[in-house]
């Protein structure tokens, strides 16, 4: 039975569902405005010739027949399939498509075909825009491709192009209360793009461009769904776009609260006790309850999705910045910092020495490193911490050649390589 196995992320099922979608609406409004000029002039040439009026009688009843047919023809459609169920996968699907996704997905596709026909090297191609500005485009999933800069709803850069837009447009999709009756797996295979391709799938990377594909497909649905920051009961709480709540007593004032696409609308505060799926299990958690996060929560999610955390020889966890420190390659020279590093960061104390672990006291952060700016110079640091909530962008910038002591503006931060990958792209 075809019906029943097709699945909400087929291409052609989502163009031919938002197609037949925008058929029936314009069909519901040009029909009755051509039914209603046929019936006005039937009626003119009743009045005008009488010995019109018997077969313009029958025009007109024909006429109305057509009227009610193709008036009601879109709401029938329309409610038989807004309620034959979820079960039923037409109508799932009828039920989540809208013409962006399906244009969304075609493009996604494309992009993923030809990246299969091109040779993953750093070769790049050039535009000169009339101010003879010259920008790089980067071949497929090799760089990231910022050529399209957002309608304004998201910051510049903060994802590549095809995810840009996709998120763009799910930005309020649902929230806390709407989300229990949403088919969370079905609507993260029919978003499209890196979405449909990594969810559920097993993975290993050993790229850089890799670690960029993941890593936007775990920061871009906490996007979408909007997350908040908790940091362990009685300790720090942010709200999504908005203000840190730690001394809130449960909710946020009213006016301080966060964003509108927030999870959490409002002033609601998310307290409890962990997370509501395992840490090593990204597609399982994001289909729970609980939509909150932190900064080593966050590594952790996108680490484990890469296959980097919990495999023989591989760290548990990156919470634990003495023991990485002390297990694998740190890297004192700031330029000599490469994408997939982990950034660990410490309060200063006395005698702190970035080369020796055991100098190492009151670890409070954690970071990695997802690209090298090679145009401007700059470490790109992936931020899953507070530092998400409050800018609704998860990358920061450090220039390499300023400030060589520090990284992201802390003396006491320290680079630790747990994995060296190819660095196929910067």
């Amino acid at each position: 039975m075809f019906l029943l196995d097709i699945e909400c992320n087929s291409s052609s099922l989502l163009l031919f569902l938002s197609i037949l979608k925008k058929g029936l609406s314009i069909l519901w409004v040009v029909g009755p405005i051509l039914a209603i000029i046929s019936l006005t002039i039937s009626f003119s040439k009743i009045a005008l010739f009488t010995e019109e009026e018997k077969k313009e009688k029958n025009k007109m009843k024909n006429s109305i027949i057509a009227l009610i047919v193709v008036f009601f023809i879109p709401i029938i459609v329309t409610f038989v399939l807004d309620n034959m169920g979820s079960n039923f996968k037409v109508s799932s699907c009828w039920a989540q498509v809208n013409e962006d996704d399906a244009k969304n997905l075609l493009s996604s596709n494309s992009k993923y075909q030809e990246v299969e026909k091109v040779e993953k090297t750093n070769a790049f191609s050039t535009k000169e825009y009339d101010e003879g500005e010259e920008v790089r485009y980067y071949y497929g999933a090799n760089c990231v491709d910022y050529s399209y800069e957002g309608n304004g709803t998201v910051k510049k850069k903060t994802f590549s192009s095809g995810t840009m837009k996709i998120v763009e447009n799910h930005l309020y999709d649902f929230n806390y209360l709407t989300y229990p009756s949403v088919d969370g797996e079905n609507y993260i295979k029919s978003l499209g793009g890196i979405f449909s391709k990594y969810f559920g799938l097993k993975m290993q990377v050993t790229k850089a461009s890799e670690l960029q594909e993941v890593s936007e497909y775990v920061f871009g649905l906490m996007y979408m769904y909007g997350f908040d920051y908790f940091s362990g009961a009685s300790r720090k709480y942010c709200k999504w776009g908005g203000r840190d709540c730690s001394d809130c007593n449960g909710t946020c004032p009213q006016g301080e609260s966060g964003s509108s696409d927030a999870f959490y609308t409002g002033n609601y505060m998310y307290w409890q006790h962990g997370l509501s799926g395992p840490l090593s299990n990204f597609d399982k958690l994001i289909l729970g309850s609980n939509m909150t996060t932190n900064c080593n929560w966050t590594v952790d999610m996108v680490y484990y999705k890469a296959g980097l955390f919990g495999g023989e020889g591989q760290p548990g966890g990156s919470a634990s910045g003495k023991s990485l420190g002390k297990k694998y390659q740190i890297i004192t020279d700031k330029s000599d910092i490469q994408v997939g590093d982990l950034i660990q960061f410490f309060h200063e104390s006395d005698g702190f020495d970035k080369t020796n672990p055991d100098t190492w006291t009151n670890w409070y952060h954690v970071a990695f490193i997802g690209e090298i700016d090679r145009e401007t110079n700059e470490l790109v640091g992936y931020d899953g911490g507070s530092y998400f909530m409050f800018n609704k962008t998860y990358k920061w910038r450090d220039k390499i050649d300023e400030n060589v002591d520090s990284i992201h503006g802390s003396k006491t931060a320290v680079a630790i390589r747990i994995t060296d990958l190819e660095q196929d792209c910067g």
